[in-house]
């Protein structure tokens, strides 16, 4: 099966402007992720889709691969699909998002094979959650999922309730799963997914797979081992780094 790896990459970062372009360890962010995501056995061609000029210098000086898109498209997921046209891609889309330095190339791999043996329209993985923190944490993006692994809901807080427990008590009687927002689609799933309207759950929740949930598409989960970090903020880059210099 034919992976190509789209990366989207703005500059115009609402929190953070500019945070793909940050330098972690002495190598911009961007490049971390395209370094990482060409590790991973199964990915045939990495891509980076932006819309900034600066960005696309430092990917070409990184030796990848570079689309540069629109700057009117709404949202990273639509700058993948712009790129994939533009390129003619077919087969299998990968979207790793260009904020995830620590991108673990096993993590890829392992959803690429449940990706091949399976008819979902989308596999992404997920993580257990061991902490009260993450738990109610409304960046932390949760799941609950079918009992045979597809995605039934994601919401940015703690699902399912549990009424007759104590909120620190949750953990204790039920596994709790945050999302991991890298995805593996069928080509043909993510252009539907993009020439679909945002759903009223999407706008209320700010979560996207929501539309993919409306529109009666299957999200296959897959629960990994992977303690990355998305970076959104200042404080986040100073955890990166040291991270990244923990492995170095």
């Amino acid at each position: 099966m034919k992976v190509a790896a789209i990366i989207p990459a703005r500059y115009a970062s609402t929190r953070l402007p500019g945070k793909v372009l940050i330098e972690l360890a002495g190598k911009p962010m961007i490049l971390h992720v395209c370094d990482n995501v060409a590790r991973a056995k199964r990915v045939e061609r990495v891509v980076v889709a932006t819309d900034d000029e600066r960005i696309a210098e430092v990917v070409r000086e990184g030796n990848h691969e570079v689309v540069v898109t629109s700057s009117d498209l709404p949202s990273g997921t639509d700058r993948i699909a712009a790129a994939a046209r533009e390129l003619s891609l077919e087969g299998a889309i990968l979207n790793v998002q260009g904020d995830e330095p620590m991108i673990d190339p096993d993590v890829i791999d392992k959803v690429i094979d449940r990706f091949a043996s399976s008819d979902a329209d989308c596999v992404t993985p997920i993580v257990k959650i061991d902490s009260i923190m993450s738990l109610f944490d409304p960046d932390t993006p949760k799941v609950v999922m079918r009992d045979n692994e597809t995605a039934l809901y994601f919401s940015r807080t703690p699902i399912p309730f549990f009424r007759d427990r104590a909120p620190e008590e949750w953990l204790d009687v039920h596994t709790f799963h945050r999302h991991v927002g890298l995805y593996l689609y069928k080509a043909e799933s993510l252009e539907r997914f993009v020439n679909s309207t945002p759903s009223h759950l999407e706008h209320a929740e700010q979560l996207e797979q929501l539309r993919m949930l409306g529109l009666g598409m299957s999200i296959l989960c897959v629960e990994v081992d992977y303690h990355g970090l998305s970076v959104d903020s200042p404080e986040d880059v100073m955890r990166v780094e040291g991270m990244i210099g923990q492995k170095i």
